[in-house]
């Protein structure tokens, strides 16, 4: 509830691109291959500052904690009126852990683990999609990890609808 959020119309497709170039040098050093499929004009009505912050979060732990020298999937598409992304990696030890422990917030997939990082990126992750119009989810298959959100697609005359709406609401 302390979270300023503010809404405009977004090119989701645009903002993972952005996203990937701002994070370039890191993807090149890694051993990794980023593979992309990004549906082109996919809109949604979002916060694109909030939105940046948990793709750059998705990208970091998938640099982080996947397989040397694997592939990492990144799909945009549009299924049924809604905006979907995905990304896919295969992680480097085993995912011994379940969704909803990792749903949590402070969990930590290595719970040997003490030095890298807050334990808040998925809970976090998931709190500003939330927040931001959308739906977020994760799907553990053996080793196969995968992060999932949702938008509805933003139409023209949605848009129109909803500016005006904010216009009138500010008063």
């Amino acid at each position: 509830g302390n979270l300023s959020v503010e809404f405009r119309e977004i090119d989701f497709g645009k903002l993972i691109q952005q996203t990937m170039a701002d994070m370039q040098e890191q993807i090149e050093n890694s051993t990794l291959q980023f593979k992309c499929k990004l549906e082109d004009d996919v809109k949604i009505y979002s916060d694109g500052d909030r939105l940046y912050r948990v793709l750059q979060n998705l990208i970091s732990n998938a640099l982080k904690y996947s397989m040397e020298n694997s592939r990492v999937y990144l799909e945009l598409s549009t299924q049924e009126n809604k905006a979907v992304f995905t990304i896919k990696n295969m992680s480097r030890t085993e995912l011994n852990f379940t969704k909803e422990e990792v749903m949590e917030r402070f969990f930590r997939g290595d719970k040997s683990r003490s030095t890298e990082g807050s334990g808040l990126g998925v809970a976090i992750a998931s709190s500003f999609t939330e927040v931001c119009n959308g739906n977020f989810d994760i799907e553990i298959n053996a080793d196969l990890f995968c992060a999932r959100m949702e938008f509805p697609l933003l139409f023209k005359e949605n848009a129109l609808e909803k500016e005006h709406k904010d216009t009138s609401n500010r008063y």
